[in-house]
C-alpha cells in the first residue's frame, strides 16, 4: 500500500560533539525543516507491518549564519521498519474495497 507523506518537521538538539565549538556552538537548538516523503507498506495478514519510506528534508530556516558563514543542510533519508497493528488479526489486514 503505497502513500504520500507531506508537512513540516520539528527538530531539537539534544546534544553536539564536535571540534569547533566556536562555530557549532552558534548552531540552534530547534529547527524548522519541510518533510516530502513516499513510502510502501507490505500487505501481511499478521499484527507486524513491514516499510519502508524514502524522505527530503530541506531547510526553512538556515542552522548558522555569521558575516561570511552561512550553512542551511538538505537531508535525504530512507527509513525501514516494522509497525505493531493492536488488536484482532482479521483487523489488522489492508481493507477490502468492492
Amino acid at each position: 500500500m503505497p502513500y504520500i507523506l507531506i508537512g513540516p518537521r520539528l527538530e531539537y538538539e539534544l546534544s553536539q560533539a564536535t571540534t569547533s565549538p566556536a562555530i557549532s556552538g552558534s548552531f540552534r537548538k530547534i529547527h524548522v525543516t519541510a518533510s516530502v516523503g513516499a513510502g510502501v507498506e507490505f500487505i501481511n495478514y499478521g499484527n507486524i507491518k513491514f516499510f519502508t519510506e524514502a524522505h527530503f528534508n530541506p531547510d526553512v530556516m538556515r542552522s548558522y549564519k555569521r558575516e561570511n558563514l552561512s550553512i542551511r543542510t538538505t537531508a535525504y533519508e530512507i527509513r525501514v521498519g516494522l509497525k505493531y497493528v493492536f488488536g484482532d488479526k482479521k483487523y489488522a489486514c489492508p481493507p477490502v474495497y468492492k
